[in-house]
Formats: C-alpha cells, sequence, structure tokens
C-alpha cells in the first residue's frame, strides 16, 4: 500500500534566518501580505476577522487527464494566437496548490481511485468506484449534500457512467459496470446529469432501458441542444446527448456523421447553472472528460480542442463567482494524461507558425485497425525504450496520433496516465486549502463543506 499521509495547512513554518530589518519595512511587508492573502478572495459576512466561512455551495470542475504540461501548451498556444485564456484570469483571482496524484495501490491513478478521492476524502484501488479497497462502500460529497437540502448537478462530456462522474454518486467494485452505474445515478436525487452514455439509459449495444425509472424519478429527457435549451426551468433533468461519450470538439461540427445537435460543456454548463440558481446551497461537478482520451490517443491538435472548452466554461464560471462570491469555485485535475512535452529536433525549434497550426486542427485523428501496426513499424514510431509500455492493442490508436503530434514538436510519453502532480486552483469562498495536497485532501474539505446543515434546514 503506497503511503498517502496528507499534508496540513496548519504545519508550523520552519525557522527562519531573518537579519535586521528596517522598522518602517515591518509594516509595509504586514500590509503587502495581508493585500496578496486577500486577493481573489470574497469577504465572508458575519465571519470573524481572517476566518473564512464555510461556503454553502460548491462547482468542481474536474480537467480529466490535465497535468501542468497540458496547461502550458494551452497557453503557449494562446501566447501564440495573441488571446488572453481564462486559466490566466483563474492564476490572477485565485489561490492554486499543487495536488499530488496516486491510489492506494499504486503512485500513479486511473480516474475512479482519483474521482474516489476527492469525492470522499479516502483513497481506494484503481478501477474502483466509491468503494474501500474492500469493496465498502463510501458516503460521497455528492450524496452528503443532497442529505443536507442541497441540489446537485453533473455535467460531463464523457459517458455520465464513465468513471469520474460515477464515483460521485455510485458505489460499484468494478469501474466497467456501467449499466449498474447509471441505475444508481437514477436514485441520488441528483436534479441535473447531463452529458453522453445514452446507451446504458436508453438501450443498445450491451447497455439497458431505464425508460421506466427515468419516468418514475421525474426527470425530464433531452436528447439535443434544442431540447436542452426548451427544457423547463424546474424539476428534475436528464440530458443524454450521444449514445457513447460527446465528440471531440474539433469533430463536434456536422461532418463525418457527427451531429450538429450535440450541445458543448459550456453550454451544459450554463444550463446546470441557471437551474440552480436561487437555491440556498448547491453542488455542481463539471468534468472537461475528453482532455484525457485525446490524452491517451497521443492527439495534441484535438487535445487543444477540448483544452479550449474547458477554457471557455472555465471563463464562464469566473464570471459566475464574480457575481456569487459566497461559491467556492474549485478547478483541478484527476491526473496527467499521455506525459505531454512541447519539445524540439537538433536543428529545429517550435515555432508559433506550428502552434497556430496545431490549434487549427479540424479532425482528431482516425484510428487504424486493431493489427495494422505491424511490430516493425512500431518499434520505428515508439523506439525500443518506449515500446513496451505502450499495450499492442493500442498501436493501431495511438500510433497515427503520436506521428501528427510529433509534426508540431509535441511528444508524448505514454500513452497511459503519468504520476505528474497536477494543478488546483480555489476562487471564492472558504477557507485556503493547503499549498502541497492530495486528492483525499481536498475529498475530505467537501465532505465538511457539504455535510454542514442549511439554515433553511434542508428544504430542497
Amino acid at each position: 500500500m503506497v503511503d498517502r499521509n496528507s499534508t496540513r495547512a496548519s504545519d508550523p513554518p520552519r525557522p527562519g534566518g531573518v537579519g535586521r530589518v528596517e522598522a518602517w519595512f515591518l509594516p509595509l511587508l504586514l500590509a503587502t501580505t495581508v493585500l496578496f492573502a486577500g486577493a481573489g478572495r470574497a469577504p465572508e459576512a458575519g465571519s470573524p476577522a481572517g476566518e473564512a466561512a464555510p461556503p454553502r455551495s460548491v462547482i468542481l470542475l474536474i480537467a480529466d487527464g490535465m497535468g501542468p504540461q497540458q496547461l502550458g501548451l494551452h497557453l503557449d498556444v494562446a501566447d501564440a494566437l495573441g488571446r488572453e485564456t481564462a486559466v490566466e484570469r483563474a492564476y490572477r483571482v485565485g489561490r492554486t496548490s499543487t495536488v499530488r496524484t496516486g491510489s492506494a495501490n499504486s503512485p500513479v491513478t486511473d480516474s475512479a481511485a482519483s474521482a474516489t478521492a476527492m469525492a470522499t476524502g479516502r483513497d481506494t484501488d484503481n478501477g474502483r468506484v466509491a468503494v474501500d479497497p474492500t469493496g465498502a462502500p463510501l458516503t460521497t460529497c455528492l450524496e452528503d449534500a443532497v442529505r443536507t437540502g442541497r441540489r446537485a448537478g453533473i455535467v460531463t462530456t464523457t459517458r455520465l457512467t464513465h468513471a469520474t462522474p460515477a464515483s460521485f454518486c455510485a458505489h460499484v467494485p468494478d469501474r466497467d459496470l456501467e449499466n449498474e452505474i447509471a441505475g444508481q445515478m437514477l436514485e441520488q436525487g441528483i436534479d441535473i446529469l447531463l452529458g453522453g452514455g445514452a446507451v446504458h439509459f436508453l438501450g443498445g449495444l450491451g447497455g439497458q432501458d431505464l425508460g421506466g425509472r427515468i419516468r418514475a424519478a421525474g426527470y425530464t429527457l433531452v436528447r439535443s441542444r434544442a431540447e436542452l435549451d426548451a427544457a423547463p426551468r424546474k424539476g428534475p433533468l436528464l440530458g443524454l446527448f450521444h449514445g457513447d461519450n460527446l465528440p471531440y470538439l474539433v469533430d463536434r461540427d456536422g461532418g463525418e456523421g457527427e451531429p450538429l445537435h450535440v450541445p458543448g460543456l459550456p453550454e451544459m454548463t450554463r444550463a446546470a447553472l441557471e437551474r440552480l440558481e436561487g437555491a440556498d446551497g448547491s453542488l455542481l461537478i463539471i468534468e472537461a472528460g475528453r482532455i484525457d482520451h485525446a490524452g491517451h490517443a497521443n492527439d495534441a491538435g484535438a487535445l487543444l480542442g477540448e483544452m479550449r472548452e474547458f477554457d471557455a466554461t472555465l471563463d464562464l464560471l469566473l464570471d459566475h463567482i464574480e457575481l456569487h462570491p459566497e461559491v467556492a469555485l474549485i478547478v483541478t485535475a484527476d491526473h496527467e494524461t499521455g506525459g505531454l512535452c512541447l519539445t524540439y529536433r537538433p536543428g529545429r525549434l517550435p515555432t508559433a507558425e506550428d502552434l497556430r497550426a496545431l490549434d487549427g486542427v479540424m479532425r482528431s485523428v482516425p484510428a487504424r485497425p486493431t493489427g495494422a501496426v505491424d511490430l516493425a513499424e512500431a518499434t520505428a514510431i515508439y523506439g525500443q525504450a518506449r515500446l513496451p509500455f505502450v499495450a499492442e492493442s493500442a498501436w493501431g490508436w495511438n500510433a497515427p496520433g503520436l506521428l501528427r503530434s510529433s509534426e508540431r514538436f509535441v511528444s508524448f510519453g505514454s500513452q497511459g496516465h503519468s504520476a505528474t502532480p497536477i494543478t488546483l486552483f480555489h476562487i471564492g469562498a472558504g477557507a485556503p486549502l493547503p499549498s502541497l495536497m492530495t486528492h483525499a485532501d481536498l475529498g475530505a474539505r467537501l465532505r465538511e463543506w457539504m455535510s454542514i446543515p442549511l439554515p433553511s434546514g434542508g428544504a430542497r
């Protein structure tokens, strides 16, 4: 078992070796420290000086697979295009932490274990959804929110039954039990569910038809952008916009059989915010889930499209926090995917033109059939050092993305997850999070916040 001891925000400072400080400098230093400590932090009405009141409402934006390398590439491309990003805005107004990733049985986590830690404050083995390593269920912050009368929503670009959203509202020993996850989701009293994975709710290959249970739970079912726009503003809402994951942004233009009717992450987020408006307290989980899939495919062009959609969603949420400073916005990732690296070749450095070309990609890279890449070609593409880390079954869909990405100086060290620490932003209400932490630390804080009874007595 991996040692996953949490860091503590209350650790005492180290003894310093500060020399003589001029008397005039001390008040200035103190004032400057107070100024920067409060930057981006909403005033907490009714709380003692220096003590932040816990938020009644939380928005958690999870960028699945987004490590610091993905953030860096996104910012570099924005520089090349002369545009500002919401990520830069979050750095200005928020507090940042570094989050060490890992599960109970490995330093390299999967989405199920990391999301379980964020949801429950407890570490578990890879592949498990809101259960501990023995299979015992773990209470989640979303269940706390519903129990205390808060309204709750989940929005994702993946299947609603995928590991990350599932870990906040289902309990299964294996993340692949998506039919079972769908059934449990409908029993949790969640107000808003928007994403893909229709096959697990409405039937299809390998799926199930839960139409009767959807109606019994009182959900309005919507299947398109137009239906989402026209849906009632009150009452439970279930949006299923694709049988599987939603298409990549770069593919979501009506071409190649991909429907124009699929709403984007900002649209779904806006719909959720409108329906949660006015609640005494709420918890909204939003996942930009396909950054991870593009990382697995080593497809930098598709990945940048998903980063743009994440950024547009973040911009919307930052606007929301400006109007609702009593809400806590947490922006983070579950792990890094792909070991991404913007690098150079001997005698040739990447240029702004290369970055603009990456941003202009209009399609994800088509996969090649399984078996189409033989050992000789795989060795030539991956090299002897990396080849052992790529499953043979992945050569067909991973190699094409890696080759196209490398044309624009983006390399990947893996087709899987890495143990790279990730970044967390905390904007709005709530006491500061530790500057070095784990997902379980975040989960413990979320459970603490969502367990506090509402002044209204929990009337939803």
